[in-house]
């Protein structure tokens, strides 16, 4: 084989392997990319669904801190309304 034909030989050998490790790359990023959209679907589908779910305890947590105030105002008038029982029934 003449040096001229083992460069062309090998020339196209090279350009073969540098197609083939770019298409390899190509279709490992393709994979991943689409990993990553799957996921990041899931991600959206659970969130949607914990959305009604934080909507509900937000506002039990409006109604539980509405009955804690309205206890929190109680807190002081309890005291004088148990010494004026007791006073009341001495």
């Amino acid at each position: 084989m003449s040096d001229l034909a083992q460069n062309r030989l090998l020339t196209i050998l090279g350009i073969i392997t540098a197609v083939v490790t770019v298409a390899v790359q190509i279709l490992s990023v393709g994979e991943i990319k689409g990993k990553i959209e799957t996921v990041v679907s899931v991600h959206e589908r659970r969130l949607d669904a914990a959305e009604g779910k934080i909507d509900e305890n937000t506002k039990d947590i409006a109604e539980i801190k509405g009955k804690l105030h309205g206890v929190a105002s109680q807190v002081g008038k309890v005291p004088g309304r148990v010494v004026d029982k007791i006073s009341t029934q001495q």
